[in-house]
């Protein structure tokens, strides 16, 4: 079963960064990101297939905007149209950005510039 652990996991070691799994903890650095799964498809009644959606939301300090706003567009890059890799013991068949690029999304509480990043995924279950 696929779990925001395995994802930001797996996004840790292709693309180096600070992930956390559905929130930012107390105590994070200004610079890092979370991952959730956020619903997505129902199951297919007639296979093993879901389409599970998943969220990256990645923040930073302003004095870092071009390097916040740069590490968004290349998670976007790195995870459309990408086929058959793994995220822990689930393979993923298919991810699929259901936008264009990264969405800017404003500012924290703390001023911190946001960005998310929303995908479909299709794995099938195990």
């Amino acid at each position: 079963m696929l779990k925001p652990k395995m994802l930001a996991d797996m996004l840790q070691a292709e693309m180096p960064f600070k992930y956390y799994v559905n929130e930012f903890p107390s105590g994070a650095p200004d610079a890092s990101a979370w991952v959730r799964l956020t619903g997505g498809y129902p199951p297919s009644d007639w296979s093993p297939r879901k389409q599970p959606s998943m969220q990256i939301v990645v923040r930073g300090p302003e004095k870092e905007a071009v390097q916040i706003e740069q590490l968004a567009y290349d998670l976007h890059q790195h995870l459309h149209q990408r086929r058959e890799f793994y995220a822990g013991t689930t393979l993923i068949r298919r991810c699929t950005a259901d936008q264009s690029g990264p969405l800017y999304v404003g500012r924290d509480e703390n001023d911190r510039l946001l960005y998310s990043l929303n995908f479909t995924l299709v794995v099938m279950s195990e």
